[in-house]
């Protein structure tokens, strides 16, 4: 089994470029969105044979998500929770990969604001 690191993470090694996903970017951000057609596409798992899973996390306060969310989204607010969730070093220890199961569509939803950013 491969270990993987932050820098494999951060090396743009995407399963998302080998699918037909329609993307676009802000100017001075280099984050892929989507739209609401294409959520709607994923949801409908029109992609599944790309992705093992898809994971929403939702990143508005913890109020806004007790208000109302996406089925089956998990909250996290802060940046020290992301990295807690997923860029630990025993975290990254458990990653294999070769393995297909790697494949997790992640999904950020969120709205603008000064603390979290457009």
């Amino acid at each position: 089994m491969t270990k993987l690191t932050f820098e494999d993470v951060s090396k743009g090694n995407s399963t998302l470029e080998k699918t037909s996903i329609s993307t676009f970017n802000v100017k001075g951000d280099l984050i892929p969105r989507i739209d609401v057609n294409q959520f709607v596409k994923i949801l409908d798992g029109v992609y599944n044979e790309y992705f093992s899973k898809v994971l929403i996390i939702d990143c508005r306060f913890e109020y806004e998500f007790n208000g109302g969310h996406i089925d089956g989204a998990i909250n996290i607010s802060s940046q020290k929770d992301l990295e807690n969730k997923f860029l630990k070093e025993d975290c990254l220890a458990k990653i294999d990969m070769n393995s297909k199961k790697n494949d997790t569509l992640l999904i950020f939803h969120c709205e603008f604001s000064s603390y979290r950013g457009p």
